[in-house]
């Protein structure tokens, strides 16, 4: 009976440190997020979602796009100083501070209710149920027919921003005329050149994959031939080269369809823009094909007059201004958590 009695208590005593000992792995592999940034505390799982959004970013912003395998191990190596996991972890909050610095903005203007991460999971949830129900009824859904979190993030960013630049009553949407010309001025060069409006006429024909050595040539000599005997414009000539007949085309080219034209003969359109009303390009071996091109009129533009673009100009501006109110938002957000605390939680969950 007293050996029993010892058995058990020795059985007794081994399996109490088992469970001390499973329940110190257990509470050390488990352990909960503590972080609150401005009014919201942070859940594992907008952490966690940050973090795996961003975290090949951060990896190639260190290693500076050179080929190393990010695996367990670089986290841990140290870079340039650096733990590569407390990188990562900083750069989640940064990134967390962005986004409740536009859903805090948000709520102080009236335009949501709630900025938590199940909240807006919720939205989304409900948003993609509006979705489906629709397209099943057989109506028109704009964009994706459901969102992930990620893109749900993003696109309800976007309507906050957007329902934030329309009141123009809000802090920062106010746009003065001479902040609205001093923008025009100094982008006018990039962004508001009107192209000249032309016409022109041309020969464009593919050799590379389409035509042997012989056929090319030969196709050269008739655009040579076809140069010399245009004294006028090459389309009047165009049916004596029934050969070259097919490569021909001719178009009106106005200032307003230029990125769209140039979709389709922006080669043709580069030749273009550098003749005048009547010139003709020589035969050109370029790229693959080779070009016979001429101008017959053209409309020389400046740039869009101010008063065209001031109202783009002014909606630049407010989101421009938006961002800066968001950035000071940002900065002014506490962050309340134990840093060392944030990146063991970040290199346990690093898969």
């Amino acid at each position: 009976m007293i050996i029993k009695k010892r058995n058990r208590a020795r059985l007794l005593v081994g399996l109490t440190a088992l469970l001390v000992v499973s329940a110190l792995i257990f509470t050390g592999c488990s352990k909960k997020l503590e972080l609150s940034i401005g009014s919201e505390k942070i859940t594992d799982e907008e952490f966690l979602n940050t973090m795996n959004s961003i975290k090949l970013d951060v990896a190639n912003e260190i290693t500076k796009g050179s080929n190393v395998n990010i695996d367990e191990s670089f986290w841990k190596t140290e870079q340039n100083g650096e733990l590569p996991y407390e990188v990562l972890a900083d750069r989640v909050i940064e990134e967390l501070k962005q986004v409740h610095a536009v859903y805090e903005l948000a709520m102080e203007y009236g335009y949501i209710d709630s900025a938590s991460y199940d909240e807006i999971y919720k939205r989304m949830e409900q948003e993609n149920q509006s979705r489906s129900e629709a397209i099943e009824n057989g109506e028109v859904v704009y964009g994706l027919s459901s969102f992930s979190y990620n893109v749900y993030l993003e696109y309800e960013m976007d309507s906050l921003q957007k329902a934030y630049c329309e009141d123009l009553t809000n802090p920062g949407m106010e746009v003065t005329e001479e902040e609205s010309k001093a923008y025009y001025e100094e982008n006018k060069d990039t962004m508001f050149y009107m192209y000249d409006d032309f016409t022109i006429q041309y020969v464009r024909v593919p050799y590379d994959g389409y035509l042997t050595d012989e056929e090319k040539n030969e196709i050269y000599s008739q655009m040579m031939s076809l140069y010399s005997e245009a004294d006028t414009n090459i389309g009047d000539y165009i049916d004596s080269y029934p050969e070259l007949k097919e490569y021909y085309g001719e178009e009106e080219i106005l200032s307003d369809e230029a990125d769209y034209m140039s979709k389709t003969i922006g080669d043709v359109m580069e030749i273009g823009y550098d003749l005048d009303a009547g010139e003709k390009s020589a035969v050109i071996d370029q790229n693959g094909y080779l070009f016979l091109v001429q101008c017959l009129s053209k409309t020389e533009h400046d740039y869009k007059p101010f008063e065209d673009v001031k109202v783009n100009i002014e909606k630049i501006l407010r989101e421009e201004h938006y961002d800066q109110v968001v950035e000071e938002k940002a900065e002014s957000l506490q962050v309340d958590c134990n840093y060392e605390d944030i990146y063991s939680f970040t290199l346990e969950n690093i898969n």
